[in-house]
């Protein structure tokens, strides 16, 4: 069973949450609501393959969220979303400092990536930065997809307390 999550109860449709599952075979150690620290959201309608069941919409990672300038939580589906017309990406690694949000990009030489459209959107600074696949591969040769410090980056917290459900963009 699955359950999505904000301020330590159930979310209406269409709302962001964290996802959770409850196990019930586990007998010495239920699982019950244990979060995985995917930000999604249940949409309205039904699925194109026919199956029944409600359709989530995975939204990313709670810990590769981070905040706009004007302090809405941005997702890593809203942030692809923004670069989604631009051609020839086939890697991006995103970093969040204090001041600004740095992309570096993998890609075709002639890609145009429209960096004040992102810094408009975003409402921060942006750095696009050209580079390799091997200069964002961490150790264990694994692509480095997101830096984001935990002091700027969603918690599983936000959504299991009791406080309000974080605003996104």
């Amino acid at each position: 069973h699955y359950d999505v999550i904000s301020g330590g109860r159930p979310v209406a449709r269409g709302e962001y949450g964290l996802l959770a599952v409850t196990v019930f075979d586990a007998h010495l150690r239920p699982l019950l609501r244990y979060p995985l620290g995917d930000i999604v959201r249940i949409v309205p309608g039904s699925c194109p393959c026919g199956r029944p069941g409600r359709i989530v919409e995975l939204c990313g990672r709670a810990t590769f969220c981070f905040r706009d300038g004007h302090g809405r939580w941005v997702t890593p589906r809203i942030l692809d979303a923004q670069l989604s017309s631009v051609e020839g990406v086939s890697h991006m690694m995103v970093e969040r400092t204090a001041d600004r949000v740095n992309l570096h990009i993998v890609g075709s030489p002639d890609m145009f990536v429209p960096r004040e459209a992102i810094a408009d959107f975003l409402h921060l600074n942006v750095e696009v930065r050209r580079c390799t696949s091997l200069e964002l591969a961490c150790e264990g040769g694994k692509l480095e997809l997101f830096r984001i410090p935990p002091s700027l980056s969603l918690s599983e917290g936000n959504f299991l307390s009791d406080r309000p459900s974080p605003a996104f963009r």
